[in-house]
């Protein structure tokens, strides 16, 4: 794993090949099930530990909580266009 503080979540996508987790090193990262590192990472200056990460059901994004009680949205895949969200 990628992440140099204790990881305190993960949460499977629903299709079952990739995870995600949260961690106090203020950090999100998604790996894909047969790999060792992460494809993607998710931060901000202002995000403290996150303390809990889940899949949409549609598996486009990344909803996480952290220590400074706010909610977050993050695109599952950071290349593609961000559009409306329908539904979570």
């Amino acid at each position: 794993m990628d992440h140099v503080g204790a990881v305190t979540y993960i949460n499977y996508a629903p299709t079952g090949k990739e995870f995600v987790s949260g961690s106090y090193d203020k950090s999100i990262r998604i790996f894909e099930s047969d790999k060792g590192h992460s494809r993607e990472i998710y931060h901000t200056k202002r995000m403290q530990r996150v303390t809990c990460v889940q899949w949409s059901l549609d598996n486009k994004y990344i909803i996480s909580g952290s220590d400074e009680m706010n909610i977050r949205i993050w695109k599952a895949r950071a290349s593609e266009k961000l559009g409306p969200v329908s539904h979570i």
